[in-house]
């Protein structure tokens, strides 16, 4: 991806983007914690090509973004809903999510009309297994500086992957995990997130997938998340993991397109 836009969302609070002009509705795709925009490169180069409109956002302490503390899953649903205002986009856009990116799609959805909400490995609960705080804290503290080394970034990337696709390699290249501190100061204001009051109100269609062997959200997980939503079903992707953009990527990109319509 070329250099970003930049734009404030607060006083001295910009919000790194890329934004490319096409199709309506528009796609915006929205990265989980300890990632940034670039974790959608083969759907951003896909959907330009489609000629689709689509937009792809570092959130509030991620990437090349501003940060302030205590900034909730709701907090960056409103930073989106600022970007998008000020892009004069009209008609409803269509969400894909990654992970704790999932939560900040559903808080939008809950204020705003959306076309439609495409939720990859995450949901609306039980997001934060037992073992993540103790191990961010860890990274925080520690590990994180071993990540300036990009053979053990790779190696780190490689635990939430177990397929392969042509996108797998220029991930483990391009996408290393951060080595400064905000990033995992962010990702604690995502911990614990329970969204399932009022989902009734989101009537878009929504669909929640799953890699079959994800072990942070498990297809069964996605399946009791999906029945929450009015119009919600469920997807289990075989011989997948965490990352379903990078392994799935195809299948993910055939699904956006049929979503778009």
């Amino acid at each position: 991806m070329k250099k970003p836009d930049c734009f404030e969302v607060a006083p001295g609070r910009p919000l790194a983007y890329h934004y490319c002009s096409g199709s309506a509705p528009l796609v915006v795709l929205i990265h989980g914690a300890l990632s940034d925009r670039r974790y959608w490169q083969p759907q951003w180069q896909f959907l330009c090509d489609r000629r689709l409109a689509v937009l792809a956002c570092d959130l509030a302490g991620h990437g090349q973004s501003g940060w302030a503390r205590g900034h909730l899953p709701a907090h960056h649903a409103q930073d989106l809903a600022v970007l998008l205002k000020k892009l004069a986009l009209r008609k409803p856009p269509l969400l894909v999510g990654h992970s704790y990116g999932v939560t900040v799609a559903v808080e939008y959805a809950r204020r705003y009309p959306v076309h439609g909400l495409f939720a990859l490995g995450g949901g609306v609960t039980g997001l934060t297994p037992w073992w993540e705080k103790p191990f961010v804290a860890l990274l925080e503290s520690v590990g994180r500086h071993s990540f300036r080394l990009p053979p053990v970034g790779r190696a780190y990337q490689k635990l939430g992957l177990v397929g392969s696709s042509p996108a797998t390699e220029p991930f483990l290249r391009q996408c290393l995990p951060p080595s400064h501190r905000t990033p995992y100061r962010a990702m604690r204001d995502f911990w614990d997130y329970d969204g399932r009051a009022g989902l009734e109100r989101i009537t878009a269609p929504v669909l929640i997938a799953a890699g079959e062997k994800d072990p942070v959200f498990t297809p069964a997980m996605a399946h009791t998340q999906a029945a929450l939503f009015p119009a919600g079903r469920a997807a289990v992707i075989p011989s997948c993991g965490h990352l379903l953009m990078i392994e799935a990527s195809d299948w993910v990109n055939a699904q956006i397109v049929q979503m778009h319509g």
